[in-house]
């Protein structure tokens, strides 16, 4: 039996299956897209309120992002372990995967729950000034509450992409994004007849449309008849500790590394601009708007590429599994590519859609954060392959080696780099990106050698197994 060689190894493309893998990634773009448009809006909704504002959002919602970082990394893993059962046709098993996967997520939930509740003590750890702190504690002392009911909607989103159906991804994700702005803009902003609510304002709105997302979704899989296919009611209180097991093994280092990895180190560096003045946080927070923007199409295609190649490689079938990765980093190569061009040729009207400079401390960093945007492009197109190939090893159920190699360029490379560039040429966010972008390169070059690795011992244990 003869097998093609992935993308990193030169192999051939279909242009129904480049399609294929499009027009699933499509509506978790869009959805995805609507949720960091969301993150824009507010930012500029705080930064109305003054520069104290949006340094306070800045550190609290780059930690309740950890949440949501960690509860991407754990679902793909859960979306795995049901996608592998999907693939031999086992629809008893894959009910009884999420709903062990519902049950360890909530446990999970409770614990970060508490963590984010608790991040005014991180803060006041790291000196944080006491309005910072203050600020940025009045938003995470409700963002708390949002953990279960975020966890339970994003494993609902992987049994959607079980079923080839992330329409409603897309459709219930951009009600909820309306609903937050819709929310921040009365209590946060205290427009049409509310009162003005700040951070806590922000805080209730990411609450309420998290309490929409959830009880959307519980709605759409017990009555929808799409979803009938899985004895979900049949399995609900059939909790194994095996299966718990396999989903924590899976999705538990994914989970730890989205939080330890690069969004770990990104709200380091957050801490650590903060201690260096509210101007480079600023720019720090613009820049990674931007950034976070554009991750929605890697961030998309990397959810559909690890239930795809699980689905295949659970079905034996090496030869798609490659097929799909060779489209999924394709498509994220020429669309990055073509973001980071706009970056670096429009500049000032990126950075002037969320900020309008008024005063000499928004002037300052307007002017930056236009300067930096142009650099911010390489980190883009880094962080968006690195999406992509972790996915693919997920596929694989091989976390722990993405969790290691994670950790280890961002904690030994990136952060060590961008401290002491910084302490000798003091160039603050800058610095900060440089470092960045360079522990995410070495660690794409892991995860391509490791990818090809991978399909070749597959690939081998076919041929072995078919003679």
């Amino acid at each position: 039996m003869k097998f093609t060689k992935p993308i990193i190894l030169v192999a051939r493309l279909s242009l129904p299956l480049i399609l294929s893998v499009a027009f699933l990634s499509l509506p978790i773009i869009l959805s995805l897209g609507s949720l960091h448009s969301r993150e824009i809006v507010v930012t500029r909704f705080t930064s109305s309120l003054g520069a104290a504002y949006i340094a306070a959002y800045s550190i609290g919602y780059a930690l309740f992002n950890l949440v949501l970082s960690f509860t991407s990394g754990f679902t793909m893993g859960l979306g795995v372990v049901a996608t592998q059962k999907m693939g031999r046709k086992d629809y008893a098993g894959v009910a009884e995967s999420m709903v062990n996967g519902y049950f360890v997520g909530t446990i999970l939930a409770i614990i970060l729950g508490i963590a984010v509740f608790n991040a005014g003590f991180v803060l006041k750890f790291f000196n944080e000034s006491p309005q910072l702190t203050l600020l940025a504690s009045q938003f995470t002392n409700i963002l708390a509450f949002a953990t279960i009911p975020v966890i339970i909607a994003a494993i609902s989103q992987q049994f959607a992409l079980l079923i080839d159906q992330p329409k409603y991804i897309f459709i219930i994700g951009l009600l909820t994004v309306i609903l937050i702005i819709f929310f921040s803009y009365l209590f946060g902003m205290g427009n049409l007849g509310s009162p003005q609510m700040g951070m806590k304002g922000f805080g209730l709105a990411v609450l309420i449309g998290a309490g929409f997302e959830c009880l959307c979704w519980i709605l759409l899989i017990s009555f929808h008849p799409q979803f009938q296919h899985f004895p979900i009611r049949k399995k609900i209180l059939n909790i194994k500790t095996s299966m718990m097991a396999d989903i924590l093994n899976t999705g538990l280092p994914l989970g730890i590394k989205q939080i330890i990895g690069l969004n770990g180190v990104i709200w380091v560096f957050t801490l650590l601009l903060g201690k260096i003045g509210a101007i480079d946080l600023a720019v720090f927070q613009l820049l990674l708007s931007f950034a976070t923007l554009s991750s929605s199409i890697p961030d998309g295609i990397s959810r559909v590429m690890a239930i795809k190649v699980g689905n295949h490689l659970g079905g034996l079938r090496i030869a798609l599994a490659q097929q799909y990765t060779n489209a999924g980093f394709l498509i994220t190569l020429v669309v990055t590519v073509l973001a980071g061009l706009f970056m670096i040729f429009s500049p000032n009207q990126l950075v002037g859609w969320i900020l309008t400079p008024v005063g000499q401390e928004e002037q300052q960093v307007f002017q930056t954060a236009v300067i930096l945007l142009r650099f911010t492009s390489i980190l883009v197109l880094g962080s968006a392959l690195i999406m992509i190939g972790y996915s693919v090893l997920a596929g694989f159920k091989d976390t722990l080696f993405t969790l290691i190699v994670e950790v280890s360029c961002m904690w030994g490379i990136a952060l060590p780099v961008s401290y002491f560039l910084n302490q000798f040429f003091h160039g603050g966010v800058r610095d900060y990106l440089f470092g960045l972008s360079l522990g995410i390169i070495v660690a794409l070059a892991i995860y391509i050698f490791r990818i090809r690795y991978q399909f070749k011992k597959a690939s081998q244990n076919i041929a072995i197994v078919a003679q």
